[in-house]
C-alpha cells in the first residue's frame, strides 16, 4: 500500500515520510540539501536544480514524488508571476511604442515651430521696411498739408475776388432784367428779376432814377375830433411828449398793436364811403416769403389774403433822415411788387412808409411799374390822404373783386393767381379744405369748362379729384388735394423721390392709355404733393384726342421751357400746328427729373423767350436737346420717351440719388415767373407750405 504525498504545506523537516524514507532522507540532505534549498529559494537556479534532482528521483521514486511535489508548489505560483511579468513586459514595449511616436511628432512639432519662427523673423523685418516707408510717406503728407494750407488761403482770396465778380454780374443782370419789357404781346409781366438775387437796397438803387417825386397832396378834408382823440392817445403812448418827439417804446413791435388799433378805428368807421380794415401782419406770410409791418384790406376778412389788399404800411423807429433809407424804401417797393403779382387785373398799388414822426406814400401803377413818391408828411395828413383816396367808393387802390361765387368768409388762402383766372382754398362742406379755380372774365370760361370736361374722367390716384363741379355758368371749379409745392427738402431719402417720380410716370401713362389725353403741360409748378405722393395738375391746355379728329391740329399752349422740340424747331413757333403726342408729356417728365437732379440751373433758366424766333433762350433750349439726343447717358432716355417705353423710362429714376445725413436738409429752389405760351404766368406758391398750382 503506498503512502501518502507528504504534506507540502508544511516546513521540511515536517514531512510525514514512512520509515524507510529516513535512512534515504538524511542520505539525500546530506548531499542534496544545499541544492535544493537553493532550487527553492533561488529562481534563477531553478532549471538547474530540477536537473540535478532527476538522479534521484531515479534512485528514490517516492521521495522523488514528495520532492517533485515540494518543487511544482513552489513552481506554479512562479508561473503565475511569470506570466503577470510577461503582461508588464508587453504592457512596456507597448508603452516604449508610444513614447517613440510621441518623440517623433515633438520632432515634427519641432521643425514646424522653427520654420514658424523662421516666418516671424521674416515678417518683423518687412515690418521694418514698410514702418520706415510709412514715416517717409507721413513726411511727405506734411509737406502735403502745408502745401494744401498754402493753396487754401490762396483759393480764399480767389473766392472773395469771385464774389466781388458775381455781385457785379448780377447787379448788371438785374439792370438788363430792369430794361426788358415782359409779354411784349401777350399780357402782364412785372420786374424781371431774380427772386433772391437783389438785396432791397440794391433794388431801390436800381429803379431811383425813374422814381416821380411829387409834393403830398393838399386836403380840404377835416379830422374829426374822434379821430383826433385817437390819433393823440397814440402819439401819447408812443413818444415822451408832444414836442420833443421822442421814443417811449423801446422796439418797433411794440408800436405794431398802438398804430393798429389806431388806424382801425379811423379807417373801418362806418361814416366812411369804403371801409378798410388794418391788420398787424408781421407774423403773417400772406405775401411768398416777406410780412408786411401793417397791412390794409377789406373789411370783415378772417385771414389776410393778398388778393384783398389795398397796400401796405411799414412801421420804423428811427429818426426821420433815416427813414427813406434805400433799404426802407426797396422793402416797401418789393411788398408793392408782390401785392401786384397777386391782383394782375390792379393797376395802382399804395405803400406807407412811416416812423409816426412823419410818413412817404409810395404807388407804383401800370405794367411799368411807375413809381410816385410823395414828400414827407405829418401822420396826420397821412390819415387824411387815406380817407381821400382809399376810403372812398370807387378808390384807386381798390382791390378787384373776387370772382368765386363761395362766400370770402369760406376762403382759406390764395394759392395762385393769373389774368385769366385765380385759384384760393376754400373750406367746402364736408370735404376739408379744396381748390377752386375760378375764371376771371366770362370770356376766359371756355377754358375752364374745357378743364371741367377732362376732370370727370380723371380716376387715378395721382390726378386730381373733381369735388366740386356747379352748373357751367359759374365758370368755377373745385379739386382735391390743396397739396403743397414740388420741393426737393420735402423728402427725406433718395428713394422717396425716386418713389414719387414713379408715381408720376405711372399716371401720365394711364392719361395716355385709358382717357387718351396728352398733358401738354408737364413741369414742377404742374406736380404738388399729397404728403409725399405726386399730384398732376393743370389740365387747362390739355386735349383728349378720343374726341377730336386723328387729323385735327393745335396751336402750342403749355409752359415754355416743355415746349416741344417740333415746334421749337418751326420758323415761326406761335403760328407752329402740331399733333399733341404722349411722346411731348414724356420728354417734359424728363426734362422734370433734370430739373430734380440739377434744379439750380434749371431755375436760372429764363424761358420766357423761349417761343421768340431768333432769342438765345430758344436757341439754348434746342442746344439742351440736342445734346440730350447725342448724349450716350440720357441720349437712351431721350429715345425711350420718344418711343413711349414707360418701362425704360422707369430706369431714369434710378440716377435720382443723394447721401442721407441726419437733420440735413436740401433747399428749395423754386422758378418765379414761370410762363406759358397762352400768355399766362404759372402761380407762384402764397407760403412755402402750398402750391394749389392748377391754373
Amino acid at each position: 500500500m503506498s503512502q501518502p504525498p507528504p504534506n507540502v504545506s508544511a516546513p521540511f523537516s515536517q514531512l510525514s515520510l514512512s520509515p524507510s524514507f529516513y535512512t534515504t532522507r538524511s542520505q539525500f540532505l546530506e548531499q542534496y540539501a544545499s541544492e535544493i534549498c537553493d532550487a527553492i529559494f533561488t529562481r534563477d537556479q531553478l532549471a538547474f536544480s530540477i536537473t540535478a534532482i532527476y538522479p534521484i528521483l531515479e534512485a528514490q521514486p517516492t521521495l522523488g514524488a514528495a520532492i517533485a511535489d515540494v518543487v511544482l508548489a513552489v513552481v506554479k505560483p512562479l508561473r503565475a508571476e511569470i506570466k503577470t511579468l510577461q503582461a508588464e513586459i508587453k504592457t512596456l514595449k507597448s508603452n516604449v511604442e508610444e513614447l517613440r511616436d510621441d518623440k517623433m511628432s515633438l520632432k515634427e512639432d519641432k521643425r514646424n515651430l522653427q520654420e514658424t519662427i523662421q516666418s516671424l523673423r521674416d515678417d518683423k523685418a518687412k515690418l521694418r521696411l514698410d514702418k520706415s516707408k510709412l514715416q517717409e510717406d507721413k513726411s511727405k503728407l506734411q509737406e502735403d498739408k502745408s502745401n494744401l494750407q498754402e493753396d487754401k488761403s490762396k483759393l480764399q482770396l480767389d473766392k472773395e475776388r469771385y464774389a466781388t465778380l458775381i455781385e457785379n454780374l448780377e447787379e448788371h443782370l438785374a439792370y438788363m432784367h430792369l430794361k426788358e419789357r415782359q409779354f411784349l404781346e401777350h399780357g402782364y409781366r412785372t420786374h424781371d428779376i431774380f427772386e433772391g438775387s437783389l438785396g432791397r437796397r440794391k433794388l431801390w438803387q436800381k429803379v431811383a432814377d425813374s422814381v416821380r417825386h411829387e409834393e403830398h397832396p393838399r386836403s380840404s378834408t377835416k379830422l374829426s375830433r374822434a379821430h383826433k382823440n385817437h390819433i393823440r392817445r397814440l402819439m401819447a403812448a408812443v413818444f415822451v411828449s408832444d414836442i420833443r418827439r421822442e421814443y417811449k417804446v423801446d422796439r418797433e413791435a411794440q408800436m405794431y398793436p398802438l398804430v393798429q388799433e389806431t388806424l382801425h378805428k379811423i379807417l373801418s368807421d362806418s361814416k366812411n364811403d369804403n371801409q378798410v380794415a388794418v391788420i398787424d401782419t408781421n407774423n403773417s406770410s400772406y405775401l411768398p416769403g416777406i410780412a408786411p409791418d401793417m397791412s390794409l384790406s377789406l373789411c370783415n376778412m378772417v385771414r389776410p389774403l393778398a388778393a384783398c389788399m389795398y397796400g401796405v404800411l411799414e412801421l420804423k423807429r428811427c429818426a426821420n433822415k433815416e427813414l427813406q433809407d434805400d433799404k426802407n424804401l426797396g422793402q416797401v417797393y418789393d411788398y408793392l411788387l408782390s401785392i401786384k403779382r397777386s391782383q394782375p387785373n390792379r393797376h395802382v398799388f399804395l405803400g406807407i412808409l412811416s416812423n409816426i414822426r412823419c410818413s412817404v406814400v409810395m404807388t407804383i401803377e401800370g405794367d411799368q411799374n411807375r413809381i410816385t413818391m410823395y414828400s414827407p408828411a405829418s401822420w396826420e395828413d397821412m390819415v387824411v390822404y387815406l380817407l381821400d383816396h382809399v376810403c372812398k367808393q370807387d378808390s384807386v387802390f381798390a382791390p378787384a373783386p373776387l370772382p368765386f361765387t363761395i362766400g370770402i368768409e369760406y376762403m382759406q388762402k390764395q394759392l395762385g393767381v393769373t389774368r385769366r383766372s385765380m385759384v384760393a382754398s376754400f373750406q367746402y362742406l364736408n370735404h376739408g379744405s379744396i381748390a377752386i379755380k375760378c375764371a376771371s372774365k366770362q370770356e376766359f370760361g371756355s377754358a375752364i369748362r374745357r378743364e371741367v370736361s377732362i376732370l370727370r374722367k380723371l380716376t387715378h390716384r395721382n390726378l386730381p379729384q373733381l369735388i366740386y363741379d356747379p352748373s357751367p355758368e359759374e365758370l368755377e371749379f373745385g379739386i382735391k388735394p390743396v397739396g403743397r409745392a414740388f420741393a426737393l427738402h420735402v423728402f427725406p431719402s433718395a428713394s422717396t423721390l425716386r418713389s414719387a417720380l414713379l408715381e408720376t410716370l405711372s399716371a401720365l401713362d394711364w392719361l395716355h392709355t385709358t382717357p387718351n389725353i396728352i398733358h401738354r403741360d408737364i413741369r414742377r409748378d404742374n406736380i404738388i404733393l399729397d404728403k409725399l405722393h405726386p399730384v398732376i395738375i393743370d389740365f387747362d391746355h390739355a386735349v383728349d384726342l378720343s374726341i377730336v379728329s386723328p387729323t385735327t391740329t393745335f396751336l402750342y399752349e403749355g409752359g415754355y421751357i416743355c415746349c416741344p422740340r417740333e415746334v421749337l424747331n418751326h420758323d415761326d413757333p406761335w403760328r407752329a400746328q402740331y399733333r399733341p403726342k404722349p411722346a411731348h408729356d414724356l420728354s417734359g417728365f424728363l426734362l422734370f427729373v433734370v430739373e430734380c437732379l440739377f434744379p439750380s440751373r434749371v431755375a436760372a433758366f429764363r424761358s420766357s423767350k423761349v417761343l421768340n424766333r431768333n432769342s438765345s433762350e430758344r436757341g439754348a433750349l434746342l442746344t439742351f436737346w440736342r445734346e440730350m439726343e447725342q448724349s450716350g447717358v440720357w441720349g437712351r432716355w431721350l429715345r425711350a420717351a420718344e418711343s413711349r417705353d414707360v418701362e425704360m423710362l422707369k430706369g431714369l429714376v434710378e440716377l435720382v440719388a443723394w447721401p442721407s445725413t441726419k437733420g440735413c436738409e436740401v433747399g428749395e429752389v423754386r422758378v418765379v415767373g414761370e410762363e406759358t405760351s397762352s400768355g399766362m404766368d404759372s402761380f407762384e406758391s402764397v407760403n412755402n407750405e402750398s402750391s394749389g398750382s392748377i391754373v
